[in-house]
């Protein structure tokens, strides 16, 4: 009697593809969460989610370096899981886009605010600042060139 030795099937591309669209899906969402909370200035929900986002994106580049190094392992994969991940993906880029934009203007708004506040603190100082008076003693301009919270606040 002879015994058959069957090849066993590899599922290692399968299981890749799957490992790659969990984290990809639960990136986006991630993303979208993290998109709304700075949108919503909401900003210990978005350091949180921020927290997520970069522990998520370890996973992602781990994969992707997995993929490197041996690419030929989604070669086998069905039109159907190839096209369901580009699909993820695509929705990756777009909530990548959206955060990155939903960022950058919270940036810009944060520096346009520094900026007021600090040409506002210039100024205050600047108008504070001892002068002579008619009988060649210092004039007291309010309190000597010190900026207090409540001139700023009111220059504001």
């Amino acid at each position: 009697m002879t015994t058959q030795t069957h090849t066993p099937l590899s599922t290692k591309g399968a299981d890749l593809a799957l490992s790659v669209e969990r984290v990809l899906s639960k990136l986006t969402i991630c993303l979208n969460q993290e998109t709304e909370a700075v949108l919503q200035n909401n900003r210990d929900a978005a350091a949180l989610l921020q927290e997520e986002k970069l522990q998520l994106l370890e996973r992602y580049k781990g994969l992707s370096e997995t993929l490197e190094r041996d690419s030929t392992q989604l070669d086998g994969l069905d039109d159907h899981v190839r096209a369901h991940l580009k699909g993820v993906s695509a929705d990756f880029q777009t909530a990548l886009k959206n955060n990155l934009k939903a960022i950058k203007s919270a940036h810009n708004a944060v520096t346009r605010l520094m900026d007021r506040i600090m040409t506002t603190a210039r100024r205050v100082v600047t108008q504070d600042q001892q002068t002579y008076n008619a009988y060649g003693s210092f004039a007291n301009n309010g309190a000597n060139g010190t900026m207090t919270p409540t001139k700023l606040n009111q220059e504001l």
